[in-house]
């Protein structure tokens, strides 16, 4: 239970268990250099060569609202009073030609290597031409001056006046670490002066988390109400927009929504979640309206043609074209899988018709998205082509089709779907799950509405994806994520099977669970929170799941009588899943399997579900202490998602409880 009063999983057998913290606990203190997060109590101290000309330039575009849809975040065109920012002009912008555009875009790069895993990436240069230095170094003394002067009414006395430095800092730390997990901004492309005002400062709030400074955070969240307020009172203008080279129009009011879920689904305000949820069944009509869900618009092959030639200008355009329909499936397959992340930790259904996703797979080639000119383009596609699957345009609808069919002949295509794409389609099944918990079964066309169905599905899943995923990070999310989906699916099958407490936990399916939230424990070691870039917010629920898991089990086992060394299954083996699944489903869908073919270790535990032996770790039987672990990695990712941070606490008062 994410968050008090409002969730799906008081549903389930286990949140009588889960204690609420007091509103004066506060976190574990730690260290936060060992997070690598930015400890910022002096903002200037984050700039010791001087103010970046980054921040004179999104400073000057919000003050005299040059940007698009700047309007649409007040009634009155002196909104930005509301942020304490002047709207005295002070610079005069200098726009880009095309031809200037084509230039840089042909420019070599200084940095050839790929950027999503370096620390010193900076995201888009930002920098502005032609403003004087001397003006520079006084514009955020005076600019601060002016905002004191010029604070609305309307927004809240606690927080303080954003200044100009305050706006790049976390518009770079959103380019350095935020954005490198959710890539659905091309930073080649991205051009500042053309960025609405909505979308860019719901950038600069994801920056925010990464800040421990409170008062950043606070401004953080309330540009995050701010912008909030924007799309759901002026959507009908945003919608409106469309850029030289999108392929319909509200694309960038469908990106402004992205981050804004992204943001909510992290925070542990009820208020920011509700409203989130308010949003995304808004924005999915909004999707639809715009034409972004048209096969027409969102599954054109823009992709060069082996031997296909264009001229300097009609490259240039293609490349950009490209990168722009790029962007709008990165970002509607990022909704799918928030609108799933929502509904877990709200009241709120999944609003997606998941089954039903006519969005094609993304092109899932670092070098391709990330090439700085059409030429590093060009020459990135051939370089790419092959590891492109031939279902590349494929919609996400009839891939569930493939995970039910018995025919294993498109396997090896399927096991290259992207990695942003198997995370909505494990969304998915996760969403029919929910719906089966909701509405006490499942109509889809997963079978004869049997949550047996959803079960071989994701047998099928693992089979198909986990098995061919070879990059560490990717594996470690989908791996976590993989096993919570399957241990909702295990609650629900028990609630249709009556079993709950020392019935549940005596019983197969109940066992079964105990292994996946032990596999979720294994996966844990492998989160690295000291990246550069911040962790998926999926880790936060995988873990806190892992963790109800087994707090459900040790209240129900108060004392373990009878225990030898004879009666224990260690919990420190790993499972070999791929063979598990085959023999049992995910879940315990088939009766009385042999272990008479099986290896001696698939044996154990295939002996372990059946019987009544009793789980240890480190040959101690499974207790409270045990999620220990869990609640370090929960407090980690609690330094940059309040959500994590107030599961942590949750979970470090359940088990407090269970120990007296």
């Amino acid at each position: 239970m994410f968050h008090s009063g409002s969730s799906v999983y008081p549903h389930f057998a286990f949140s009588d268990n889960i204690a609420q913290p007091a509103n004066d606990l506060a976190p574990d203190p730690s260290d936060a250099d060992s997070f690598n997060i930015l400890p910022v109590d002096d903002i200037n101290s984050a700039f010791p060569m001087g103010i970046p000309s980054a921040a004179d330039e999104i400073w000057n575009l919000l003050s005299q609202d040059l940007l698009p849809d700047s309007h649409s975040l007040h009634a009155s065109p002196n909104f930005l009073a509301e942020l304490g920012i002047s709207a005295d002009p002070l610079f005069q912008l200098r726009g880009d030609s095309a031809a200037e555009y084509l230039q840089k875009d042909n420019q070599a790069s200084p940095h050839s290597e790929l950027l999503l895993d370096r620390p010193d990436f900076e995201g888009p240069s930002l920098a502005t031409d032609g403003i004087p230095p001397d003006t520079q170094g006084t514009f955020a003394l005076s600019m601060t001056n002016t905002m004191i002067k010029q604070m609305s009414a309307s927004r809240p006395q606690d927080v303080a006046p954003l200044t100009a430095e305050t706006l790049a800092l976390c518009l770079n730390i959103f380019w350095t670490r935020v954005w490198p997990t959710y890539p659905m901004i091309h930073p080649s492309t991205f051009s500042l002066g053309t960025t609405s005002a909505p979308l860019l400062l719901s950038m600069i709030a994801l920056g925010s988390l990464s800040l421990q400074n409170k008062e950043i955070r606070r401004q953080g969240e309330y540009l995050w109400k701010l912008v909030n307020r924007s799309i759901q009172n002026n959507w009908e203008q945003m919608i409106e927009s469309r850029g030289p080279y999108d392929p319909c129009k509200g694309v960038q009011l469908i990106q402004t929504l992205a981050l804004s879920l992204i943001y909510a689904a992290t925070s542990a305000d009820n208020s920011i979640v509700n409203a989130a949820c308010i949003s995304i069944a808004s924005g999915f009509r909004w999707a639809r309206l715009a034409g972004t869900l048209r096969p027409e618009n969102t599954n054109r092959s823009l992709i060069l043609q082996p031997g296909e030639e264009l001229d300097e200008f009609g490259l240039n355009n293609r490349w950009r074209q490209w990168a722009s329909l790029e962007d709008l499936k990165r970002t509607l397959t990022t909704i799918y899988l928030l609108d799933c992340c929502l509904a877990l930790i709200s009241d709120s259904p999944s609003y997606a018709k998941h089954l039903s996703n006519p969005v094609g797979n993304i092109w899932d080639d670092e070098a391709t998205y990330l090439a700085k000119n059409p030429n590093q383009w060009r020459l990135a596609i051939e370089a790419s082509r092959d590891k492109v699957p031939i279902l590349s345009l494929l919609p996400a609808e009839h891939i569930y089709q493939y995970l039910v069919d018995r025919d294993t002949a498109s396997d090896p295509d399927l096991a290259r779907v992207p990695m942003m794409n198997r995370q909505t389609i494990l969304a998915g099944l996760t969403a029919l799950v929910l719906e089966a918990e909701q509405a006490g079964s499942t109509h889809s066309i997963l079978g004869s509405a049997q949550l047996s169905s959803i079960d071989s599905a994701l047998v099928r899943f693992h089979s198909i994806f986990l098995n061919h995923t070879t990059d560490p990070r990717s594996k470690s999310v989908l791996i976590g994520q993989w096993h919570h989906t399957a241990i909702l699916l295990g609650y629900t099958i028990s609630r249709r099977k009556g079993l709950s407490g020392s019935s549940l936990w005596s019983n197969p399916l109940g066992r079964h669970l105990l292994l996946h939230a032990n596999a979720i424990r294994h996966n844990s070691e492998s989160i690295h929170i000291g990246r550069a870039k911040v962790a998926h917010l999926v880790q936060i629920q995988t873990l806190y799941m892992a963790a109800v898991v087994y707090l459900d089990y040790v209240a129900a086992h108060h004392s373990i009588k009878g225990y030898s060394s004879l009666n224990a299954y260690s919990l420190n083996q790993e499972t070999d899943w791929e063979n598990l699944n085959s023999a049992l489903g995910t879940c315990i869908c088939h009766d009385n399997p042999s272990t008479l073919s099986v290896s001696p270790h698939l044996a154990a535990a295939i002996n372990f579900l059946a019987s009544d032996a009793i789980p240890t770790v480190s040959g101690l039987p499974l207790g409270s202490q045990d999620i220990d672990p869990l609640i370090m990695v929960l407090s980690g990712l609690g330094q940059i998602y309040p959500l994590a941070r107030d599961s942590a606490d949750k979970l470090r008062i359940s088990a407090g409880s269970a120990r007296e």
